[in-house]
């Protein structure tokens, strides 16, 4: 009995899941209304439609609706997106080659827990945890990507993760954290780089990476210019 009761509070899963349900757990029966959920409950759909174009927001058109009639179950859904982004962070750092599963574990703990993000019950906030929900889902699928030996046979799996990563810009902060990708990417680098000398092993790796990923480097821009041209704010 003992010896299963170990097993179990070893299981990654279940340390992550009681962690998350202690510490949120209270999202899924709240039921009221709060700060900016005012702005758009008191009013119609064609009020959130205005609302979103002038914002520069088109996606607020196709998530806010989704949770209009039912807000309580809206927020079981965001109950449910942030912990799968638990599991998607723990995931990505046991994968990333760098951390030990314990220290992958310990960050995803902290990382569920901490900030408290009293935001996230909003429904008017719902397009934003989507777009993190979709980064984290990202994050991992390109990890998992990159560890393959042969990246040369996986053409789509490519334009899908920047398909991905750009969807996830929906929230707009994603544009600069982003980068943490190449972060990562140099230290990988650089873990294989043999060269001695400091400055050329820097230089090296970060041309490396650039060369390597173009594309992914050079997606946010791309984001911010179609925002800018098709959403305007106005």
């Amino acid at each position: 009995m003992i010896n299963k009761f170990d097993k179990i509070i070893h299981n990654p899963l279940f340390v992550i899941t009681v962690v998350y349900a202690l510490a949120h757990a209270f999202l899924l029966i709240l039921s009221g209304c709060w700060w900016d959920d005012w702005t758009f409950m008191s009013h119609n759909l064609a009020y959130v439609n205005a609302v979103a174009m002038e914002s520069g927001r088109p996606e607020w058109n196709l998530l806010i609706p989704f949770c209009w009639s039912q807000p309580h179950n809206g927020r079981i859904l965001i109950f449910f997106l942030y912990y799968l982004d638990v599991l998607f962070v723990f995931i990505t750092l046991k994968n990333s080659t760098l951390l030990s599963e314990k220290e992958s574990l310990l960050i995803s703990l902290l990382f569920a827990v901490f900030p408290v993000n009293d935001a996230r019950l909003l429904i008017s906030n719902f397009s934003y945890t989507v777009g993190l929900f979709i980064f984290y889902l990202t994050f991992m699928l390109f990890v998992l990507w990159n560890n393959r030996e042969d990246k040369s046979k996986g053409k789509m799996w490519r334009i899908s993760l920047l398909v991905l990563f750009f969807t996830s810009f929906i929230l707009n902060s994603l544009l600069v954290f982003y980068y943490i990708l190449f972060v990562y990417l140099f230290v990988l680098d650089i873990r294989k780089n043999k060269e001695k000398r400091i400055l050329h092993k820097i230089f090296g790796s970060v041309l490396n990476v650039l060369k390597n990923y173009p594309d992914f480097f050079i997606l946010p821009f791309i984001y911010y210019g179609f925002n800018k041209t098709f959403f305007p704010t106005y």
